[in-house]
């Protein structure tokens, strides 16, 4: 594949923009370079009729600019929420079909010393303890975002002359404890406030994920048995449009009819067993 290189904005102004293909094949004819398109957040295309039509017209895209056994459109969808992006390769209608969804690897020991570095230059005091700091890490659920604004919490009140005894890695857990346990309290409540029916279909989506099927027979005599009631499609769909009536809603749907939980740490959660206690190793569990 060529260097990549700047692209005159005058080439860009006398593009063909009436078709995702016509604009993509028109700026590689321009440029004279393959592309590599990158799109974040992908699985918001699903939600809107606009955005399935975007995403084939995309795969119309890349299949036509392939030529003698060279493809010289690349495309990279990237998105914070794995249940959700498998719509996009999972369903027999969805534009990539077929295709793979590949996990990128967390950030590891390398990313913990970085930041320890960080913290020890501002602190000049305290060499941190890399494992206790890599199990906060994980309890933040390796968002490094979150991890970061703990930390800056922490040496924030100390740069203010909020001294402590208790050493940086140990607040880094109680903080990440505090906030999965306020985390899991809020599942909870929200998951107790649902009617049963509700309750199963939720349930079902998060161990299901991109295997859901509402109305199956096998997922009628599942919701029967939870409710102890005879439940029908029609139930089911009156439950499905109430989970996502307002803001709040816990499920979303793509436009292709498939469903997934609004919040992917909450499908986590279920699929975990639902634990309620956190040990200072990073644990999860079941109180009993």
């Amino acid at each position: 594949m060529p260097s990549v290189g700047t692209i005159d904005p005058k080439l860009i102004a006398a593009i063909d923009f009436r078709t995702v293909e016509t604009a993509l094949s028109d700026l590689r004819r321009k440029v004279s370079k393959d592309i590599v398109l990158v799109i974040d957040e992908a699985q918001l295309a699903m939600t809107h009729h606009n955005g399935h039509a975007f995403m084939a017209g995309l795969k119309s895209a890349r299949d036509q600019m392939r030529s003698d056994g060279q493809q010289h459109l690349l495309l990279i969808m990237t998105g914070s929420d794995r249940d959700k992006l498998m719509r996009l390769v999972t369903s027999k209608n969805a534009a990539f079909y077929g295709s793979q969804v590949q996990e990128f690897p967390l950030l590891d020991e390398r990313y913990i010393d970085f930041v320890c570095k960080l913290a020890e230059d501002f602190t000049k005091v305290q060499m941190l303890d890399r494992n206790k700091m890599a199990r906060a890490f994980e309890l933040f659920e390796h968002e490094p975002q979150t991890f970061k604004s703990a930390l800056s919490t922490i040496l924030s009140k100390r740069a203010l002359g909020s001294e402590t005894v208790v050493r940086i890695e140990t607040q880094m857990v109680d903080m990440a404890i505090a906030q999965r346990l306020a985390l899991i309290e809020r599942f909870q409540n929200t998951a107790k406030a649902l009617p049963p029916l509700q309750q199963a279909i939720v349930t079902l989506v998060a161990e299901k994920g991109e295997n859901f099927e509402p109305y199956t027979q096998d997922s009628l005599d599942y919701y029967t048995r939870a409710t102890g009631e005879v439940v029908t499609p029609s139930r089911v769909q009156k439950a499905l449009d109430k989970l996502r009536a307002d803001d709040s809603a816990i499920l979303w749907k793509s436009h292709q009819g498939q469903y997934a939980l609004q919040e992917g740490a909450m499908a986590r959660w279920m699929r975990e067993g639902r634990p309620d206690e956190i040990s200072r190793s990073g644990r999860l569990s079941k109180r009993t």
